[in-house]
């Protein structure tokens, strides 16, 4: 009995001890990625401002997004912007919404730029900050809009973020009688969700990471309660894994979708939160987890350790010991939104795999890039099988159909015979090196994204493809 006690009372310790190290890690994180309160009421100001400025102009916006919510973090590229959306009655033409934006936007901000989504928006300066402003419909002023005839996917922000602060608020009330000095609220909680996910490279839905979004992090954390909640039990995730916090499909919706992860959007049932999140950011998110739990650390959150750039000498080395072959596919362009460049050169690099593989080709390995200033673009690939003999085996028919049939292979190949039940014969190879076939593929541009069905894509081999400091660390990362 005393054994037992004893057992019981170094479990409690222990476990004890894990918790108070997770507490003083997660406190140590949150004072370097939590806004300063002079921060947060500069950018409050500045989004008031704003909103005045356009409320002038005979329109009425609201600050969406983490600033809204009070989760943003401080000074992270994913957090400076403050986004603003402008609210229009749904009687306006889609077509007119970015027009009437873009002609506010060039009022009151200056270093205007025009991107795009679904139509144009406007990013710009106010005050040194950078600021988004972005039509939507309005829908009326409830959680749940009506989004049965949704005119834009924009259109779901501002109930994403009535719903989340809703959540937060009610949550806070019911945790208050409990709460302490000592716990975490559920906006910084969130926070550190959003900064383990920085650390471990799976933060951002753009197309270019296929990661989780901020508000994909943000219903993780009201689905679970708080961080380490999500930690466990994301580490014990499976490949389709369903959540739907508001019970809208009453545990009968998982088929609708085909996506690793499955989050049920809060404000419209029929859209998967998570359907950016790709099979291999899931299965990192899910390791880094696993090693959290083992081993507490603030270098998940925020690494001290800075990495160490490959020299193209030890690039090349490494290609040569592996024996594959690296071509690359460069494009110079004009610039081209990152929104419409990055989803159409991953359509053409897909493209090119299964046309290179149809030739009997074999891509181990494979990754797009765009410079900074988008325009530039790059596919990489390695190849496993890049040299081919100079035939081929062609299948004929097999002996039991028409000989009408058979005979029509055979007066077309000359090398033939039966092999077994079936006629085969040798011909020569298409190609015979993968540099001949994409030559052959780039001037054909069957199935490119559209961006690049009119451009000219220059092909490079090994030492030529390392021109840029930023190419050597992808093909470190791919080695």
């Amino acid at each position: 009995m005393d054994d037992k006690i004893s057992q019981i009372s170094q479990f409690t310790s222990e476990a004890s001890k894990y918790t108070n190290e997770v507490s003083v890690i997660l406190k140590d994180v949150l004072a370097k990625i939590k806004p300063s309160a002079d921060l947060k009421a500069e950018k409050h100001d500045i989004a008031k401002c704003l909103l005045a400025e356009i409320k002038k102009l005979g329109k009425h916006a609201e600050i969406v997004g983490s600033l809204a919510k009070d989760t943003d973090l401080a000074y992270t590229a994913y957090d400076t912007d403050i986004d603003i959306f402008i609210k229009f009655p749904v009687r306006f033409k889609k077509d007119d919404l970015g027009k009437i934006v873009i002609e506010i936007g060039e009022k009151i901000l200056t270093d205007c730029e025009i991107d795009y989504a679904e139509h144009p928006y406007i990013k710009g300066k106010f005050k040194n900050f950078s600021i988004e402003l972005v039509p939507c419909y309005d829908f009326g002023e409830g959680i749940f809009g009506d989004f049965k005839n949704i005119a834009t996917s924009v259109d779901r922000t501002i109930y994403h973020t009535k719903y989340v602060k809703e959540k937060i608020e009610k949550m806070e009330k019911m945790e208050k009688i409990e709460k302490t000095s000592n716990k975490i609220s559920l906006n910084d909680e969130i926070r550190l969700l959003k900064q383990f996910m920085k650390g471990c490279n799976v933060y951002g839905a753009e197309a270019s990471v296929k990661g989780f979004s901020g508000y994909l992090a943000e219903l993780m954390c009201i689905y679970s309660g708080s961080f380490i909640n999500v930690i466990k039990g994301a580490s014990k995730w499976k490949l389709n894994t369903f959540i739907d916090i508001e019970n809208q499909w009453e545990g009968q919706g998982k088929i609708l979708f085909d996506e690793p992860l499955i989050v049920i959007d809060p404000v419209d049932k029929n859209r998967n939160v998570a359907s950016a999140v790709s099979e291999e950011n899931m299965a990192k998110f899910i390791y880094a987890c696993r090693k959290f739990l083992l081993s507490p650390s603030i270098d998940f959150f925020i690494s001290a350790k800075k990495k160490e750039k490959s020299t193209k000498e030890e690039i090349l080395s490494a290609i040569k010991e592996r024996g594959t072959k690296f071509i690359a596919i460069r494009y110079e362009h004009q610039y081209i939104n990152i929104n419409n460049l990055y989803p159409q050169l991953e359509k053409t690099r897909k493209t090119l795999i299964k046309q290179t593989e149809k030739f009997k080709f074999c891509v181990m390995n494979s990754k797009s890039y765009t410079s900074k200033d988008c325009t530039k673009s790059l596919m990489l690939f390695e190849f496993e099988i890049f040299e081919l003999p100079n035939v081929e085996i062609v299948i004929g028919p097999p002996i039991d159909t028409s000989l009408a049939d058979q005979e029509s292979f055979i007066n077309k190949h000359g090398q033939r015979k039966l092999n077994g039940w079936r006629w085969i014969a040798t011909q020569e190879r298409k190609f015979k090196n993968a540099v001949d076939c994409l030559k052959f593929l780039l001037s054909q541009r069957h199935g490119f994204g559209k961006e690049f069905v009119n451009l000219d894509g220059k092909i490079e081999e090994d030492e030529e493809i390392l021109k840029e400091p930023e190419i050597i660390e992808i093909l470190k990362e791919m080695l």
